[in-house]
C-alpha cells in the first residue's frame, strides 16, 4: 500500500507568511523560485504571475499602466 507523503509547493519565499518549509524529515518541498515571468497583456488588462515572481518586480512593471 503506497504510503502518503505530505508536498508543499514553496514560491519565492518572501510573502507574508516568509515561505513554506518543513520542520520534520520525510517532506516534500516543491520549489517554484526560477518561475518568475511576468507576462502582461495591455489590451484586456490581465496581468499573469508565475509563483515565484517578487512583488517588486511586477510592481515596477505594472505602474506605469496602472494595473
Amino acid at each position: 500500500m503506497p504510503v502518503p507523503v505530505p508536498v508543499t509547493a514553496r514560491g519565492g519565499g518572501a510573502s507574508r507568511t516568509d515561505g513554506c518549509t518543513h520542520v520534520r524529515a520525510s517532506r516534500v518541498t516543491i520549489s517554484t523560485d526560477r518561475l518568475t515571468a511576468i507576462n502582461i497583456d495591455d489590451v484586456n488588462n490581465i496581468v499573469m504571475v508565475e509563483p515565484g515572481a517578487a512583488w517588486a518586480t511586477g510592481d515596477g512593471d505594472n505602474r506605469p499602466r496602472r494595473l
